[in-house]
């Protein structure tokens, strides 16, 4: 009988460690693994295991980490830096998220939680990292305002690799609908009134933007998405107008960067002020959620990334869709941090061209023309699991301006870009970037129509930014690579140009593209002017809108193109 129960007890201890070995190897928990077969040569020789990720499926994670991110863990392979605050269940600690995606409320008696303190550097999970500009202790529950940080800030030491297929049904996409930096804030409106509207206080404005996944056969489905409670590198990109100037043979006009002031926008007295928003679990049908009256739709899918944006502005409408074309897309990552250095690799395979098409019209009530600037306040995340929790972050800014000179007018342009070849950004003791060919689909200029008495024309710009590291929103942290491409469309007079001058319409249309890429984080000056701000009211340094532990590559030009109907009608 003794024997019996000592059996028994035994096979009840082995069930135990069984069920606590399968959790602590649960995905996001995952330490690595031998080397991959490809193993990347920047390597170095020192001792070390090579932590190797895979990706977390939406289905792996428990309820507080798809709101919150997924926590680090301490494990062989990897040594953080002594005056991190880790903590290795932080996504249980947090209790919500701020809806401007930069401050974070904990519970005051979870773990570690005491410890946090201005100046320290907070790793809660792989979202909510910082280092503390502010804190606030009410009750039971404390609030920190988290401000940027370097992955060197955050690891001493470790090497990290990851290559694996980009499954865009995987990903998750946090919003932050009152993101300062926002399209169309109150904040960024504020601080740099000429790069939003051309009147202010005029009739309102109501924007609608969807994130798709579009299939290889274009089929466009919506994504998941979470509503975070709670982006690259933009700054002023470097656009060809379209206009009848003379301009000189290849020139890119430098436009100017708006005026930069502090918003006039309420200081809001204490961090438990800031507005924690619903976090809806991500799911399917998750309707679409208002960002300053601007729609975002779930999603689920793959093979690209569509977004589609309509802002009714001041008499004026503007309906603008972009995809991100991808064929069996992949992200190669390898990076080894070491003695407050990095080295890195990041590579997409299977990028295949961007696609943009505008519609615009001036309607009889028409006031001013439309000039915005700023981030679509959007992070789409596909985890890494790893015991430092690294994600893929995809994230998008937009560079949007109208020209109308006359009411009740239309505008019709697109443009495509086919791109072969990967694209590729390494930092091994100097930066190697490596660009694909780039093509224009069809004649720019003939793809312009529209109905006007007067000359009217659109300016269009997206950055689209593909960052692996930790981190949300404009403070997200890592190497990164990222694709501007600006469109113009212009359209001469209908009438004096057809019956005054018995000539055909003008019409010219450009589209440019540059490559670029860094490690870091970076977002677009006039919202770095509007985050600093917000530091300022709780006496924080202010930040620089690129944030990087080396000094940046120039960016790659791809191409250059301009189409005019008929040839030079343009000046």
């Amino acid at each position: 009988m003794r024997r019996s129960w000592f059996i028994r007890a035994v096979l009840v201890a082995a069930v135990i460690l069984l069920a606590i070995g399968c959790r602590q190897r649960r995905s996001g928990d995952n330490i690595s693994g031998p080397s991959t077969p490809n193993q990347w040569p920047g390597f170095s020789s020192t001792p070390g295991p090579i932590l190797v990720g895979h990706p977390v499926r939406f289905s792996e994670m428990t309820e507080s980490e798809r709101k919150f991110g997924i926590s680090p863990k301490r494990g062989p392979g990897v040594e953080y830096q002594d005056d991190v605050v880790l903590m290795e269940h932080g996504d249980q600690a947090i209790r919500s998220a701020s809806s401007n995606g930069l401050s974070w409320t904990f519970d005051a008696n979870a773990p570690q939680v005491n410890e946090i303190q201005v100046g320290k550097v907070v790793f809660a999970t792989g979202r909510a990292v910082g280092r503390v500009v502010a804190v606030e202790r009410n009750g039971d529950q404390v609030s920190a305002l988290l401000g940027p940080v370097q992955l060197t800030d955050l690891v001493k030491r470790g090497k990290f690799s990851y290559h694996q297929p980009l499954d865009l049904s995987q990903a998750i996409a946090y919003v932050a609908p009152d993101y300062p930096g926002a399209v169309n804030s109150d904040m960024l409106q504020s601080a740099a009134p000429k790069a939003q509207s051309g009147l202010r206080g005029g009739s309102g404005g109501w924007h609608v933007g969807q994130y798709y996944v579009v299939s290889d056969s274009g089929v466009w489905t919506p994504m998941t998405t979470v509503r975070a409670s709670g982006t690259p590198h933009f700054g002023n990109p470097r656009l060809l107008r379209s206009n009848f100037h003379p301009m000189q043979s290849g020139a890119i006009p430098n436009i100017p960067g708006p005026s930069l002031r502090a918003p006039s926008v309420p200081y809001p007295g204490n961090l438990g002020n800031f507005k924690p928003s619903d976090i809806p679990y991500p799911f399917p049908s998750l309707p679409m959620i208002p960002i300053n009256g601007m729609q975002v739709s779930p999603c689920l899918g793959c093979g690209g990334l569509g977004i589609t944006m309509y802002q009714e502005k001041d008499g004026v409408k503007v309906s603008i869709s972009v995809v991100l074309h991808m064929n069996r897309p992949e992200v190669l990552f390898d990076a080894e941090i070491a003695d407050g250095g990095i080295k890195a690799n990041l590579q997409l395979v299977g990028a295949g061209g961007v696609t943009v098409t505008l519609d615009a019209g001036s309607k009889p009530e028409f006031q001013a023309n439309i000039h915005e600037i700023g981030l679509i306040p959007i992070d789409i995340t596909v985890p890494i699991g790893i015991i430092v929790p690294l994600s893929i972050n995809l994230s998008q800014s937009i560079n949007l301006e109208s020209a109308f000179s006359a009411k009740t007018s239309t505008l019709h342009g697109s443009g495509g870009i086919d791109l072969k070849g990967e694209i590729l950004a390494e930092y091994n003791k100097g930066w190697h970037i490596s660009a694909p060919t780039a093509e224009v689909k069809q004649n720019l200029a003939g793809m312009v129509s529209g109905i006007s008495v007067g000359i009217n024309s659109m300016v269009f710009a997206v950055n689209q930014r593909l960052l692996v590291g930790v981190g949300a929103f404009g403070f997200a942290t890592g190497p990164y690579v990222s694709l501007t491409s600006s469109i113009t469309s212009l359209k001469g007079s209908s009438i004096a140009t057809t019956i005054l001058s018995r000539t055909p319409i003008c019409t010219q249309g450009t589209f440019e593209m540059t490559l670029g890429a860094g490690i870091g984080y970076s977002m677009p000056r006039v919202v770095a002017a509007v985050i600093n701000t917000i530091l300022g009211w709780f006496g924080a340094k202010p930040i620089k809108s690129t944030g990087s532990i080396i000094a940046l590559p120039p960016g790659k030009p791809l191409i250059q193109h301009r189409d005019e109907i008929p040839n030079g009608c343009s000046g």
